[in-house]
């Protein structure tokens, strides 16, 4: 995959998340959360976005992904707290 193809991904799926965030709560995104976003991989926004705003269970959002309902459900747990973390260390900054 291309270096230009990987960064428009990353930049649609940023565009994507910050979209429904808006619709759904009404606003953009902090600057702290559109930066906390911004650390994680595409994988892992993937994940996040599947699971909490489209609300697909961890069945639903594995078979999007085509991988096991473990590995989403791990996945999502481990980008949840990398997210924590980031929006953390953000604000304490």
């Amino acid at each position: 995959m291309s270096r230009n193809f990987k960064f428009a991904r990353f930049a649609v799926g940023m565009a994507l998340i910050s979209w429904a965030l808006g619709t759904v709560f009404g606003e953009g995104l902090s600057p702290a959360l559109e930066r906390a976003l911004a650390q994680l991989s595409a994988a892992e926004r993937e994940v996040i976005a599947l699971r909490v705003l489209l609300e697909l269970d961890g069945e639903g959002a594995a078979r999007v992904l085509g991988i096991s309902t473990s590995a989403c459900s791990t996945r999502l747990s481990r980008a949840l707290q990398k997210l924590e973390k980031e929006v953390s260390s953000g604000v304490a900054a």
